[in-house]
């Protein structure tokens, strides 16, 4: 911007004007992964918060609700806009367990196995048969993306009736692991009934 004295248009200076959009909000979830049981009502706003150097008032929002009726992971982003326009975005990573389907979270993922009871004659011993028949699953925390599970030990797992403790692994991070046990049964004996117990013939 240029400025000059009117009784004197030659005395001139000029002046560097800088607009600015404020200062951004502050945005605090905390923690960033929760753990909760299958069917809870959560709170979404707890250990949510946000600041900012200029308004006093502000409103977050975010993308819920959480749906519990299942287990599994996930992500509920939080946001908040001041006054000046200026948004920020946060994530929290939410876990959702039950006590037939427990998890591990670790640093970068969460895994999931549960225990399971085959029948001698139903015994496949493969890791895909396996990981099915535990319904282990693993996932990313950060975005919810499905990851790779590996059986690292399978405990002697075989048609033989008795229990067996496999152990299973998230490929993406082999840390993070889960056991469940496997039992296997000879399944239920026949019933065999002869009524009545004694008959008479001619």
């Amino acid at each position: 911007m240029s400025f000059a004295v009117t009784a004197e248009p030659t005395t001139t200076i000029d002046a560097v004007a800088t607009v600015t959009a404020g200062s951004v909000p502050v945005l605090t979830v905390t923690p960033a992964v929760v753990e909760v049981s299958k069917d809870a009502v959560v709170d979404l706003t707890t250990g949510v918060s946000a600041t900012d150097a200029e308004d006093a008032t502000l409103n977050i929002t975010n993308n819920g609700p959480l749906n519990t009726s299942a287990t599994g992971v996930q992500i509920i982003t939080y946001s908040v806009t001041d006054t000046d326009g200026n948004t920020v975005t946060a994530n929290r990573t939410y876990v959702i367990t039950s006590v037939d389907e427990p998890a591990i979270v670790g640093t970068t993922h969460v895994i999931f196995a549960s225990n399971f009871e085959q029948l001698i004659s139903e015994v496949d011993t493969t890791d895909a048969a396996i990981i099915g028949f535990a319904n282990a699953r693993a996932f990313a925390l950060v975005d919810g993306s499905v990851a790779t599970v590996d059986v690292t030990a399978t405990g002697g797992y075989t048609g033989v009736a008795d229990t067996y403790t496999i152990s299973f692994a998230v490929v993406e991070e082999p840390t993070t692991t889960i056991d469940a046990v496997a039992t296997v049964t000879a399944g239920s004996v026949p019933v065999l009934t002869v009524t009545p117990a004694v008959v008479e013939v001619s």
